[in-house]
């Protein structure tokens, strides 16, 4: 295998449910110049054996295993390095990858040279794979800065990211644990551009076992620290921003994961919406928008 261009990361945690059908999917991408890196973290069910048993059916699979559990950032940390791709894309072991998703992030980031990182829209889906809901995030840098302040504006298992930029700011933090990605994406923009794609680009599955639902209490209070880091490193925060900070807090603390999960999806519909963001809060028009992708590319891992 030539040295790939991209390399994809699934760390592994007790996935053995739904691990077969996420690299289905990955495989199936119409870009083909990628590795999958899976990073067992001390897997009690079959997991470990899966990855192995997936390894030794697709040739561009690399596996790594760790008896005991080391922590996602530490595992991510870890596989970014192990890593022989000049972009890193992330996906969770029970998403499911659309076909035109690696293709079309790396043809953003080969023509825009100034981004050090791309995401996109996730489209929510049951246990069972059926459709519940789009998720959609600001696409343009402006569009972006305007809002992180008031929610992340990446779903992590869809971004992109130049591994050189990732070890230029060092690591996921898990200090900031399970919100260390918030971390990472302000880190990241204060070297250069970010973006997401208008499009979905990852299947985002909803279950009681997701990472979402069972650390749904210490990702608030994460997320709290990130703002407070936030607030020191990036921008001072308006009245606003801090009312919402606190609200945000009181709804995670005293409020089921589920109830919030579904307040979290209005308030981004909200506050992504041009219309009614934009207008009320950042009257400025935004003009550049994030393009789609041309059907073809002649680079190097068509």
């Amino acid at each position: 295998m030539k040295k790939p261009l991209v390399s994809v990361i699934i760390p592994v945690y007790n996935g053995q449910s739904y691990l077969k059908e996420t690299i289905l999917s990955v495989q199936k991408s119409n870009y083909k110049n990628f590795e999958i890196i899976l990073v067992n973290d001390g897997s009690k069910d079959k997991s470990k054996e899966l990855c192995y048993k997936l390894k030794k059916k697709y040739k561009n699979i690399r596996v790594f295993s760790f008896k005991k559990n080391r922590g996602l950032s530490n595992i991510l940390n870890y596989a970014v390095r192990k890593a022989k791709g000049k972009y890193i894309a992330r996906i969770n072991q029970d998403d499911l990858m659309v076909v035109n998703r690696i293709f079309s992030q790396v043809y953003f980031l080969e023509n825009n040279l100034d981004h050090v990182l791309v995401g996109g829209n996730l489209k929510l889906i049951s246990e069972k794979g059926k459709p519940i809901d789009v998720l959609s995030y600001p696409q343009t840098d402006q569009e972006i800065r305007n809002n992180w302040l008031y929610l992340n504006s990446f779903a992590d298992p869809a971004v992109m990211y130049r591994k050189k930029t990732f070890l230029k700011v060092g690591n996921y933090d898990q200090n900031f644990y399970p919100a260390d990605d918030y971390h990472l994406w302000f880190r990241m923009g204060q070297t250069g551009k970010v973006a997401n794609l208008n499009h979905v680009v990852i299947k985002f599955r909803v279950h009681d076992e997701a990472a979402t639902v069972k650390l749904h209490k210490k990702m608030i209070e994460s997320t709290k620290k990130v703002h407070e880091w936030a607030a020191e490193n990036i921008q001072k925060p308006s009245l606003l921003v801090t009312l919402y900070w606190k609200t945000q807090y009181f709804l995670a603390k005293y409020f089921s994961p589920q109830f919030n999960f579904i307040i979290y999806r209005l308030i981004k519909k909200v506050i992504y919406s041009k219309s009614q963001f934009e207008t009320i809060f950042f009257p400025k028009k935004i003009i550049n928008r994030v393009k789609t992708h041309p059907k073809t590319f002649n680079f190097s891992g068509q």
